[in-house]
């Protein structure tokens, strides 16, 4: 079960890639959910939106593959439909 067992995981109980989360659980979320954050992006991109006024969903992808992001833990493929 994804989150299991998970101590460093995110602050709170709320929906993957939530604009009302920390950075640090929007990270986590997408170190977890890559292709869900990816279509998040395609999404920004193709409506010239942020993901929220202060933030842009491509930087933080960006910076969750980067070294110091939060440790994922657990990662969802999501290859449904």
């Amino acid at each position: 079960m994804p989150g299991a067992g998970d101590w460093a995981g995110t602050s709170r109980c709320s929906c993957s890639l939530c604009v009302f989360a920390s950075r640090h659980d929007v990270l986590l979320s997408i170190g977890r959910r890559p292709r869900l954050a990816d279509l998040y992006a395609e999404v920004e991109q193709a409506r010239g939106d942020s993901f929220r006024a202060d933030w842009r969903i491509t930087h933080l992808i960006r910076h969750a593959k980067q070294y110091g992001a939060p440790d994922p833990g657990v990662v969802c493929p999501d290859d449904g439909p």
